[in-house]
């Protein structure tokens, strides 16, 4: 849920390293319920560390950091895929606009 593999830090691969079972769990799955993505909201204030962001009333979303920027906030939250490129609300009633990542997630 972090995108790890995304990014390359992760090897299925390699030999005993932390998180091996994870890791080992989610190749013989083959997919992830979960992602970090990267949300903005039109104004202050941030968000606290574990808030809510709801789609259609149910939670699907918590927040990991939040910070101020040009006016608005921009947040990670890891998110439900269900939720992916959905517009979310938080729990004050502000909408979180889904945003790009600097790298490409997918649907996996």
């Amino acid at each position: 849920m972090l995108n790890l593999d995304r990014l390359d830090a992760i090897s299925f691969t390699k030999g005993c390293y932390t998180g091996q079972e994870i890791v080992a769990r989610t190749q013989h799955l083959g997919r992830i319920k979960r992602r970090t993505l990267r949300y903005r909201l039109p104004a202050r204030p941030e968000l606290a560390p574990l808030a809510g962001l709801s789609l259609d009333g149910q939670k699907v979303a918590e927040v990991v950091m939040s910070a101020t920027r040009d006016a608005a906030v921009e947040l990670l939250a890891v998110t439900s895929l269900e939720a992916l490129g959905h517009t979310l609300l938080a729990e004050d009633g502000r909408e979180a606009a889904q945003v790009e990542l600097p790298y490409e997630i997918g649907s996996r």
